[in-house]
């Protein structure tokens, strides 16, 4: 018997069902937001993250699905979207590489070690505006965040945020970072050896080298930001406080990848269904990318979260979401082979408008009601004993009905009828 690889998954049942409505949340605020979707390859060059994502990042070094395609070329399983989504913006001249919305949702691959949560193939939606910095496009990005996750019921989240400065501030506070770590070297685990000749900053997003007292107490980049920085920075937060989104300032926060700049931030979940706190959203501005990719010089920020960690959530208050085990569903079956034609023209002309459950055998009145209790659907039809051509019974959750229609349109607005019905009860 064969069996799915280790750290992937089956989705079906009720997962599919709250699958179903992360997406479909996720694009309705989008559209609202006036984002438009992009669908990019699962395969991209490896090179392109490597170059993107940066040499030193857990991702790269570590995570990432490389192998060699029949040409010999690098191909990597993409485990991030934004590089891809910039590479299609440049590459497709979207827009006319004019500011522009885009957003993206799909399976994504990273090795690494399987948890609750976390999976080698796992499924994250982001999104990308494509436009220079200003104050409103920060916000924008977090408010929408904010909204989305808000529209799942998700709570008992904190919103972290700090300021990575413009490259010039951050080279700056990078050449102080790596002269006061220097004193401590021998401290410093051996991953963070490496990272203080190649990428000092992440030895503060390091979850083991956080706990030690140096690395608390380590030189702040906010405080080495430009009076402008601080000042843009502060405006932020004004807005945050207007619109009364709590935050907190986390001068650790730098996020996990080479291409961020100025504003990051992250949606930290503390539920229990996680295990730990555990980040279900995060992103930032990362305005040097598409310059590097051969676009214009134009900023970008961005967000992605995962899915994955957020069915969790809502797997374990799925009582909060009686949407997901409402039953919308017909079931319609014929008893004898006589009215076999004419319930058949009614099963698939309602299966135009409706979810339809037909059997493609003949059913016994006991059968039907064995599978009525089985299937739980809203509504029951069928024919009763000597009922003639054109009339039927319908039995659903709050009434019964003997019904006689003289066309199936006038049968569907029947059934739409019981259903507003229904609603109003």
């Amino acid at each position: 018997m064969f069996q799915r690889l280790k750290g992937t998954r089956d989705i079906y049942g009720l997962e599919e069902k709250v699958l179903n409505l992360i997406e479909n949340k996720f694009f309705k605020i989008i559209k609202n937001y006036n984002f438009k979707r992009i669908c990019t390859p699962i395969i991209e060059d490896a090179n392109l993250f490597i170059r993107s994502v940066g040499e030193t990042s857990d991702i790269v070094s570590k995570e990432m699905y490389l192998f060699k395609d029949n040409g010999q070329r690098d191909i990597a399983l993409r485990p991030e979207g934004t590089a891809s989504t910039i590479r299609a913006f440049v590459e497709n001249k979207i827009n006319n590489l004019e500011p522009t919305k885009l957003a993206y949702f799909g399976p994504m691959f990273r090795y690494e070690r399987p948890q609750k949560g976390r999976y080698r193939q796992f499924i994250q939606g982001g999104v990308e505006l494509i436009e220079n910095s200003t104050i409103e496009n920060n916000f924008e990005i977090i408010k929408l965040a904010y909204d989305f996750l808000k529209s799942l019921k998700i709570s008992n989240i904190t919103l972290e945020i700090n300021n990575l400065g413009s490259f010039e501030s951050r080279n700056n506070y990078i050449e102080i970072l790596k002269e006061y770590f220097s004193k401590y070297k021998e401290q410093l685990n051996e991953i963070s050896l490496i990272r203080l000749q190649k990428n000092v900053l992440r030895i503060l997003d390091d979850k083991e080298e956080i706990k030690k007292d140096f690395v608390k107490n380590a030189p702040k980049l906010i405080d080495y930001l430009s009076s402008i920085e601080k000042e843009r920075f502060k405006n932020l937060l004004d807005l945050l406080d207007e619109f009364e989104i709590k935050y907190v300032i986390n001068p650790y926060l730098v996020r996990g990848l080479d291409y961020y700049n100025d504003v990051v931030f992250e949606f930290v979940s503390n539920s229990d269904a996680l295990g730990s706190q555990c980040t279900v959203l995060g992103g930032g501005r990362y305005d040097g990318m598409i310059k590097s990719f051969g676009g214009p010089d134009i900023g970008s920020i961005g967000f992605a979260f995962g899915v994955d960690r957020l069915m969790e959530i809502i797997m374990s208050n799925i009582d909060n979401y009686p949407e997901l085990s409402f039953n919308e569903t017909i079931l319609i079956a014929y008893l004898n082979e006589d009215e076999k034609n004419e319930i058949r023209k009614i099963a698939y002309d309602l299966r135009r408008n409706f979810q339809v459950i037909f059997p493609s055998q003949k059913q016994s009145i006991k059968s039907l009601f064995k599978l009525q209790y089985k299937l739980q659907p809203k509504y029951l039809i069928f024919k009763e004993l000597n009922m003639k051509k054109n009339e039927l019974k319908i039995k659903s959750l709050l009434n019964e009905r003997n019904i006689i229609y003289t066309n199936l349109d006038e049968f569907k607005n029947i059934i739409s009828e019981m259903k507003r019905d229904e609603n109003n009860e």
